[in-house]
């Protein structure tokens, strides 16, 4: 046999040089999109650098048997996290459990849910017009979500939402994908927001006890200050949960005497007492719109002979001006007159729909 010559071994050098090669570009994966930050493509024994950091930080434990994936317990709230590795870019996965226990999605805003909207699928809305634009809110019973979504909630789930590409809570579970990217750029922030999923997911607690549930909900409309969202969270008040109570009326009492949106403070009124009518009443000369129709509303709903006359007043009032909203009211207190049928009892009325 002939000595290998130098072109032959020139030919192996490049063989062996591009099997070097193969395996080291199998041992990486490099994504431009990420300013080529490698994320390794490590053995099932070996954990990620990141994931390692945010497990030491909220104490979890490596998941065997499942690639690059942490679990574990936070503040009483089951908790997993792994690397999902794509074909253009690689993200940090995190899911949190809960139960809420009926029909429940919310999700981030997009062309699907904007088309959706177009033929008929409507969401719920808040009343917040920042978060119902940047979120899509559907459940089986709705006007709990008011219960759920207090002024810190809606800041933290938007500050979520924003933060990732996909994002969903169920009625059992809250996920969240990150950029695996955005992880590298701070994952002192990404520990920030596994943080407020786990709070999130922790508030669903609220459900699963169903205990002084007004007292939440009054809770929440202390600290709002989004007027539209105080006004859905009082008719939510009024209409599925226990009004009578006397702690529940002393704080109605509270709202309708001192917060400063006038509009709020008589749909407080609607659900108080003898001091509800009397606010009402004093309020008949308010030629807004707006504010009239609840007026009417509520003096409907209290439903006495003094506010079955006050309805009439408020009647030849509305026909002097020349408002045709204000004229729209008169036809729904023809409505609500049309349909009284009042019955005197000891002095008292009764007053049956």
């Amino acid at each position: 046999m002939e000595p290998m010559g130098l072109t032959g071994l020139g030919i192996v050098l490049i063989f062996l040089a591009w099997v070097f090669f193969s395996f080291s570009k199998n041992n990486k994966i490099y994504n431009d999109s990420y300013d080529n930050a490698p994320v390794e493509k490590k053995s099932k024994r070996s954990l990620n650098p990141v994931l390692g950091y945010i497990k030491s930080k909220l104490h979890l434990k490596k998941k065997k048997g499942a690639y690059q994936t942490i679990y574990g317990k936070v503040s009483e709230i089951q908790i997993e996290i792994k690397i999902d590795i794509g074909k253009s870019q690689s993200c940090l996965t995190i899911k949190t459990d809960h139960d809420y226990g009926s029909r429940l999605t919310i999700e981030k805003e997009g062309v699907a849910s904007k088309l959706g909207k177009q033929i008929g699928f409507n969401d719920y809305h808040i009343g917040d017009s920042d978060f119902d634009n940047l979120m899509l809110l559907r459940a089986a019973h709705p006007e709990e979500l008011m219960l759920f979504f207090n002024k810190h909630t809606r800041s933290i789930v938007s500050d979520i939402a924003q933060h990732a590409f996909d994002f969903t809570i169920s009625k059992d579970h809250f996920k969240v994908s990150i950029l695996f990217k955005d992880v590298l750029q701070s994952k002192d922030h990404s520990v920030a927001l596994i943080n407020k999923m786990i709070e999130v997911s922790s508030r669903f607690g609220v459900f699963t006890r169903k205990k002084d549930l007004e007292a939440v909900l009054l809770q929440n409309i202390k600290a709002e200050k989004v007027p539209e969202v105080k006004i859905k969270m009082l008719k939510v008040l009024g209409k599925y949960y226990d009004v009578e109570k006397m702690n529940v009326q002393r704080q109605l009492s509270a709202i309708m005497h001192n917060d400063e949106d006038l509009l709020t403070r008589i749909i407080a009124a609607r659900y108080i007492n003898s001091a509800g009518e009397t606010f009402l009443i004093s309020q008949v000369n308010i030629i807004k719109p707006e504010c009239l129709y609840e007026i009417v509303m509520g003096l409907r709903k209290i439903g006495t002979i003094k506010c079955l006359q006050y309805l009439k007043e408020l009647q030849q009032i509305i026909q002097e001006s020349n408002n045709e909203l204000l004229h729209a009211i008169v036809k729904t207190i023809d409505i609500i007159q049309s349909r009284e049928d009042v019955t005197h009892l000891g002095g008292g009325i009764s007053v049956h729909k």
